[in-house]
């Protein structure tokens, strides 16, 4: 772990303190309007899913937006439904209305748009995007929204045979709304002194923080720069000589970063005991324990063309951090676009292999495989169903695996370090405690299709999950669980 002085942290937090406000101002105007909506959406989404399973073969389910849209007046709402089982959806037609009307928002049939009994208060506000209907994901977009478009909504899918719908709920804020619930002059007044404090502490250390801005290479700025962080270029810098002293200094501060800060591990030998004398199950069988996984030891390297645009990519690949604003990328095909995610490039259709991920001081994350086949233009849940299989961190302290229903999962001890094993043929992708060597979590599945590691490093918040997310490479050795002799185990 890099540690960051506290005139570093400031000069960092005052180059994202107007992004981090914004977004603080954001979600603090529809809060209350999201958590209407949530009991709603999760009696829908298993109302929708319990279709689905019981579902004949020719039979298809909508699924719509699992959580309530809110939408600011004046801006624009967009509306993503997609078919389960996925299936080419180009031949059928597909409709939206609003309840209050009860009439047509938008038609599509015979492949293209049919606008001849829309609403008269809807025509020239959307547009129905569809460059992935042919695996069942359409996008409806709503502009210039007035609060008259608040309410619930319907997406009907009908082919010759078979129909069915998706209602999700769509709520309107007005901004005189948001000003009340948090006026403009305390965001004003919260920037001000933000940044009284940080001028504070940049002239209280004007010298060594002006010698860093033009070049010198202290711990913030060799962070990004001096490890390799793509994009990072665009800062400015004037090359300017470091004294003898300087580098003598910069030396010794490096040598703690380069290292793994893993601390002593503690195995809970007789927590293992217990576990290995329990009738074992056929998953039990198929799991092997850590130091068995770490003998399929693998190099993964992220995958830039992968990454979303919110995520920074140090230049080997080894680590990724969230950025307050979206970054300036090409378009690539293989790009998530509403997942905030990033793939290794590595690909797996059979064998066993294992990496780890250093995740320490993070507030929040989730780690795996997936399908490399994976949507990533359109927004759907982290579940195996829909080609994940994950483990996540929330709130920095409540660790949940993202199964459908997602399973809460009790750790004695805060990992620093998750390894991560696939057995492709046995149908098992494990997840393991490295800091106290004890097992995590095990999904049992069939695979078909190539498997890539992912990574989600969470979304920067004020004050929190400000450090990035490393992936330890082959040459940096990992602390291994102590062995104890079997005669002392008895």
């Amino acid at each position: 772990m890099m540690f960051l002085s506290f005139r570093e942290l400031a000069l960092i937090l005052l180059c994202q303190l107007p992004w981090l406000l914004s977004d603080f101002y954001y979600r603090r105007t529809c809060y209350c309007d999201y958590s209407l909506g949530q009991s709603v959406s999760s009696l829908n989404f298993l109302k929708y899913w319990s279709r689905a399973i019981s579902g004949s073969e020719g039979k298809f389910t909508v699924l719509g937006p699992q959580q309530p849209i809110t939408a600011l007046v004046g801006g624009e709402a967009i509306f993503h439904c997609h078919l389960y089982p996925q299936k080419d959806a180009r031949d059928m037609e597909v409709m939206w209305f609003h309840e209050k009307h009860s009439g047509l928002i938008h038609h599509y049939r015979d492949e293209q748009d049919q606008m001849q009994n829309q609403l008269p208060e809807y025509q020239g506000r959307t547009e129905f995007l569809r460059e992935n209907i042919s695996s069942g994901n359409v996008t409806l977009k709503l502009s210039n929204i007035s609060l008259s478009d608040e309410g619930k909504y319907l997406c009907k899918f009908s082919n010759s045979i078979y129909s069915h719908e998706a209602e999700f709920q769509v709520y309107v804020a007005d901004e005189s709304v948001a000003d009340a619930l948090f006026p403009r002059t305390w965001i004003t007044l919260l920037f001000i002194c933000g940044c009284l404090v940080a001028i504070f502490l940049f002239f209280t250390n004007y010298n060594d923080i002006l010698r860093e801005v033009r070049g010198y290479t202290g711990p913030a700025r060799r962070l990004l720069e001096e490890r390799g962080w793509n994009g990072i270029s665009s800062l400015p810098c004037m090359q300017e000589q470091a004294s003898p002293e300087d580098m003598q200094k910069e030396q010794k501060e490096m040598a703690f970063p380069s290292l793994l800060c893993h601390h002593e591990v503690v195995l809970q030998e007789n927590q293992r005991e217990m576990e290995l004398n329990l009738s074992p199950t056929p998953d039990i069988l198929k799991r092997p324990g850590l130091q068995t996984a770490q003998k399929h030891r693998v190099d993964i390297t992220l995958d830039v063309d992968t990454a979303h645009p919110f995520l920074l990519l140090r230049m080997d690949g080894k680590s990724v951090i969230s950025c307050s604003h979206k970054l300036k990328k090409s378009k690539h095909p293989e790009r998530f676009e509403n997942l905030v995610c990033v793939l290794g490039k590595e690909r797996f259709t059979s064998g066993q292999c294992y990496w780890e991920v250093n995740v320490e001081d993070k507030m929040k994350w989730i780690l795996g495989f997936c399908k490399d086949s994976v949507c990533r233009k359109v927004g759907v849940q982290v579940t195996p169903e829909n080609g994940f299989w994950t483990i996540s961190l929330k709130k920095g302290n409540t660790y949940w695996a993202l199964s459908n229903p997602q399973t809460h999962l009790c750790l004695a001890v805060a990992p620093k370090i998750v390894g991560i094993f696939l057995y492709y043929e046995a149908g098992c992708i494990s997840f393991y405690n490295v800091t106290d060597g004890t097992h995590i979590y095990t999904f049992q599945d069939t695979f078909n299709g190539a498997l890539r590691p992912c990574i989600f490093p969470g979304q920067l918040s004020i004050w929190e999950n400000i450090v990035p997310i490393t992936i330890p490479s082959q040459s940096q050795k990992i602390l291994q669980p102590p062995q104890i002799p079997k005669h002392v185990r008895s």
